[in-house]
């Protein structure tokens, strides 16, 4: 099995932080931006480039699986990559950024966990997108603000939710997800300490290239952004 991750593009709140380094008027569910989308973009002409042309492994399109968080940004990137490559978008539960949807108070820093899409709302506003069971119809998140502690055990049941269900076979899996969730899923693949002092840099739209086989996991590259142009660089 082979796994892409692939960080959504420029959002919002990412363009909010560059311009400000505040988290003041941050909102809990950004869309991408201009540059945002320019970004992912350019990381779906690569992907489909290499998948079909350039790479010397044999990708066939049946083998491939996308899926993406249910983050405005990320079903956005996610839908442009798909789109891209003539393949279906599924949403997974489990992929979202540390933290989940949540409003920060600005003066307390209290961050208090925000409902998000409704069941309803998601099948109006993304028809194209193969949404999962289990999904709340009050909004999809509707929860509290995800501790540090959780990060942990999500990322190391999707890695192993990912291994059963694709481990062993031929099969090809696009995450498109979160720089946050990046280090813990990163950090499980690799069986790193929670309180190893390091943290793994994914530029919007970068992607992160695994290798699955029967007896390790080779690491093919990491944060490659080399196909987007310098001046979107993010």
């Amino acid at each position: 099995m082979k796994l892409f991750f692939i960080r959504h593009g420029q959002s919002e709140n990412n363009a909010l932080w560059a311009r400000t380094q505040s988290n003041m008027d941050r909102v809990s569910d950004p869309v991408l931006t201009a540059i945002g989308k320019e970004q992912v973009d350019a990381a779906a002409f690569f992907l489909k480039n290499y998948l079909f042309t350039d790479s010397s492994y044999d990708y066939k399109r049946e083998d491939i699986h996308i899926f993406c968080s249910l983050m405005d940004r990320a079903i956005q990137s996610g839908l442009i990559i798909a789109n891209e490559l003539s393949l279906s978008l599924y949403a997974h539960l489990d992929i979202h950024e540390n933290g989940g949807l949540y409003l920060e108070d600005s003066l307390t820093t209290d961050r208090k966990g925000d409902p998000g899409r409704s069941l309803e709302d998601l099948k109006t506003t993304y028809p194209n997108l193969r949404l999962p069971e289990g999904i709340n119809p009050a909004g999809w998140w509707n929860r509290p603000y995800e501790e540090r502690e959780t990060r942990r055990i999500r990322a190391k049941k999707v890695v192993d939710d990912i291994k059963n269900r694709f481990g062993n076979s031929n099969s090809t899996v696009i995450f498109i997800s979160h720089g946050g969730f990046y280090n813990y899923f990163l950090r499980s693949v690799l069986e790193l300490r929670d309180d190893t002092e390091v943290w793994f840099d994914l530029y919007n739209a970068a992607i992160t290239l695994f290798d699955f086989s029967d007896d390790f996991i080779s690491l093919m590259y990491c944060n490659r952004f080399d196909f987007i142009p310098k001046e979107l660089i993010t």
